[in-house]
């Protein structure tokens, strides 16, 4: 996954977004692969869905599935809840990187504000 997030038929292809779901940015892929531990045929096949945040170059994983637990995706509004959960998270958590790395965050203010205090308490 790490050399090539978008394998090509049949092995993996971009897979429909359920309604609402799709962001700039963002893929959304399945992946089948065999299971040989599993039963024969497409029941035994393994399914996985995952998101590819193309512009940051990072893949997500949301769900890993079989045929004979879903005939074709899990339902679409479980699918749903998960994909804006992880994709709102990683926008939170890349705005809060960016705060950190800025310096400008209050946590920064208080500490310069209070050696500028006991300095001027020392002199």
């Amino acid at each position: 996954m790490s050399i090539e997030p978008r394998p090509r038929p049949p092995l993996g292809h971009l897979e429909q977004w359920p309604k609402g779901t799709s962001r700039d940015g963002w893929e959304l892929w399945k992946l089948e692969f065999k299971m040989p531990q599993i039963s024969s045929g497409e029941a035994g096949q393994g399914r996985l869905i995952y998101l590819i945040n193309f512009i940051e170059k990072k893949v997500g994983f949301i769900w890993i599935y079989t045929h004979a637990e879903f005939e074709k995706r899990p339902p679409d509004k479980n699918l749903k809840l998960l994909l804006l959960e992880i994709m709102d998270n990683y926008e939170l958590s890349d705005e809060s990187k960016n705060l950190d790395d800025s310096g400008d965050d209050e946590t920064g203010k208080d500490q310069v504000g209070e050696n500028k205090s006991n300095d001027s308490q020392g002199a």
